[in-house]
């Protein structure tokens, strides 16, 4: 890539526990450390998606592009060497210092840059930017911050030209360094617009090499477009800018070599049986292979065996099983070892997800508990000791994050000597301010997707139910107390991911409409259609009876009981689907949603309450005479399904009696024999 013209995309594809991530974190730190030893400059960034990213619009993008800006700072301090030549180099240097670097950056983060949007402003204004280019995706997808203007209004500049210019911003801000290296982890859970400027980045940029690593696509479906995923398996492949590997278990003598290296002896010195097990039990993979043989050595289980080599102790024969017997029963040997209240503060952590921020934490540990203000300092410090305790099983893991008003010369300093990577800390709400954990604030994350998986599987439905609600009231008070939160998807959308695992309908539907109705307006509707689903299926999933009847896809005890505001927001969240799928040109998708909300209107008993408003029964018929019209739903020569909606539609209007259709529609409908 150095000196070429052109970008070149390495795609790494392995099961899980399979090493993907070390390996491309290893790769990270090769790259680095061969940049600076040939005195080059380079701009390297690693970011990983996360189970949830890909309904949250350039989720990954926005990790990204902060991590460039954050270096172009430190690159352009570099350019004032004689050695360089400064002229190339794009010059953001307005208002003062640029915030913290974050060389750590992974996605789906709610880190701010309180002044970085001045930079922004700098940058769309080079690139003659629209101003509500800076104004909705600067602070509704990018997550900036800016005091100083006006929420935006109207609609959105259009979807494209939002991908172009997140383009044309990345490639200004890299075009002055040797090489762009940009580590993609996890990217089955990347979101559908994050691909499209990564596509974009790889199409039009130079000098960049995109490192990608992701879960069997054919097990794992990515949210790429399917052309451009066609074009690097075919032309890009043979122009030789595309390479796809595949990582695979190890084999039985890779497993004696780590078990021989972890134990400090010798290859030959490991009985056969030992091995045999121990490569049973991970099936090769290394991630569980490593935590296999930590158990092994810290809990002291292998001895000289009476053959003299080395094996578990009380090791009688070739039929014998590890104690343990599987990966899994491993880790919650480990984890049921722990203090009761590590397990608590582990629980609250799977249930915040594979990464999330301390003070995320220690908030939903006091809505759950009711801790007052004069006992936080108390509950805070004891929290902090349950986390380090996990950080020192290896369950969990930190990096730094600042505050806002953090010198950052001292922080350069603190990052030399701890080897970790700041970012900035969510904190812009009054309550996070008042708190104990604000000014040391950290980012933590699960070690390994197992070790949350497991923590959740022995967790009582209910239990996980419950921590997701507090969780949510938590985080929504930052929406409340906060105007710039309201406006940043991606904060909202976390909130909703809680209230949707709650089953909390009525919350989870509320928001999903607004922030879904908003998706729409910038054309995001595959987006708003994925929160849309993610709110039906409380209700889709709570029967276990396969054989009832369903209308909607919602069983009809379930249509009995929900009230007249949860119908009326379970129509409008059907009617909402069947527009967003309209506008994708999915018209038999779009006709299926509408008469999903047509089914349930019909089929439930509180539509005839005089409590529910009728009103949210036309946008069903406008809908569906408008897909009618363009063709997309089949009729007979008789018109008999025309003929019948419009019944329909005539009865709506009969039990609504709205004085709007009294007057002209209704004698119109009736003198038809409607």
């Amino acid at each position: 890539v150095l000196g070429g013209t052109v970008s070149k995309f390495l795609f790494l594809s392995a099961i899980s526990g399979a090493g993907k991530s070390a390996l491309i974190a290893r790769t990270t730190e090769h790259v680095q450390s061969m940049m600076m030893k040939m005195n080059k400059r380079a701009i390297i960034s690693r970011n990983a998606s996360h189970d949830g990213d890909s309904r949250i619009p350039f989720s990954l993008f926005r990790s990204i592009f902060r991590d460039v800006l954050s270096q172009v700072h430190q690159e352009d301090d570099e350019s004032q060497a004689p050695k360089r030549n400064s002229s190339s180099v794009v010059d953001f240097s307005i208002d003062g210092q640029w915030d913290n670097l974050s060389l750590h950056s992974q996605s789906s983060k709610s880190s701010m840059f309180s002044t970085d949007v001045a930079r922004f402003r700098y940058l769309c204004q080079e690139l003659n930017a629209p101003l509500e280019f800076v104004q909705v995706v600067g602070k509704r997808l990018l997550g900036l911050r800016d005091a100083n203007s006006s929420a935006a209004c109207g609609k959105g500049p259009n979807l494209q030209k939002i991908v172009d210019l997140m383009t044309d911003a990345f490639i200004r801000c890299t075009r002055h360094t040797d090489l762009v290296f940009l580590a993609l982890d996890d990217a089955q859970w990347m979101d559908e617009m994050s691909w499209k400027v990564v596509q974009g980045i790889f199409e039009r940029g130079e000098n960049v090499l995109i490192l990608c690593g992701s879960r069997p696509p054919s097990s794992n479906p990515l949210s790429v477009d399917p052309s451009f995923w066609s074009d690097l398996q075919g032309q890009y492949e043979t122009a030789g800018r595309y390479t796809e590997l595949s990582l695979a278990p190890f084999c039985r003598s890779e497993v004696q070599e780590m078990i021989g290296t972890t134990l400090e002896s010798e290859v030959n010195e490991i009985d056969q049986s030992f091995s045999r097990d121990i490569f049973k039990t991970s099936g090769g993979m290394p991630h569980f292979l490593t935590h296999l043989l930590d158990v092994i050595k810290r809990s002291k289980l292998t001895g000289r065996l009476e053959n003299g080599l080395i094996g578990m102790k009380n090791f009688t024969g070739e039929d014998s099983k590890l104690g343990s017997g599987s990966v899994r029963e491993l880790l919650l040997f480990r984890l049921d070892a722990l203090d009761s209240s590590v397990r608590f503060v582990l629980h609250i952590s799977a249930v915040l997800g594979t990464e999330f921020d301390l003070l995320d934490a220690a908030l939903a540990y006091e809505e759950m508990f009711g801790v007052e203000h004069s006992d936080r300092l108390d509950a805070a410090v004891a929290l902090r000791e349950l986390f380090d305790i996990a950080i020192q099983e290896g369950i969990i893991e930190q990096s730094l994050v600042f505050g806002e008003d953090d010198d950052f010369e001292e922080i350069e300093m603190i990052e030399e000597d701890l080897c970790l990577s700041p970012r900035n800390a969510t904190m812009s709400s009054k309550r996070r301010k008042a708190h104990p954990f604000y000014a040391e604030n950290c980012r933590l994350r699960f070690t390994h997707d197992s070790w949350k998986a497991s923590i959740l599987d022995v967790m009582l439905d209910e239990r996980i139910q419950e921590m997701h609600e507090y969780v949510a009231m938590s985080l929504e008070k930052d929406l409340d107390e906060k105007t710039d939160n309201k406006d940043d998807f991606e904060k909202r959308i976390r909130v909703l991911k809680h209230w949707t695992s709650c089953g909390n309908f009525m919350k989870a539907a509320i928001l999903a409409l607004d922030v879904g109705g908003q998706l729409m307006l910038l054309g995001l509707n595959s987006q708003a259609i994925l929160l849309f689903d993610d709110v039906l299926n409380i209700l889709k999933e709570i029967t276990d009876d396969e054989s009832e009847v369903t209308h909607g896809g919602i069983s009809i005890s379930v249509l009995e009981a929900i009230d007249s505001p949860e119908l009326e927001f379970l129509i409008k969240l059907n009617i909402s689907k069947g527009k967003a799928y309209s506008a994708l040109r999915r018209v038999v998708d779009s006709a299926e949603a509408y008469h999903s909300a047509l089914d349930i209107l019909q089929n439930t008993p509180c539509s005839e309450d005089e409590e529910f408003d009728r009103m949210v029964s036309f946008p069903i018929f406008s809908g569906l005479f408008a897909l009618l019209k363009a063709g997309a739903i089949e009729q007979d020569n008789d018109c008999s399904y025309e003929n019948d909606l419009c019944k329909k539609f005539f009865q709506h209007v009969c039990l609504n009696r709205d004085p709007m259709y009294d007057g002209h529609l209704f004698p119109f409908l009736k003198r038809q024999s409607f």
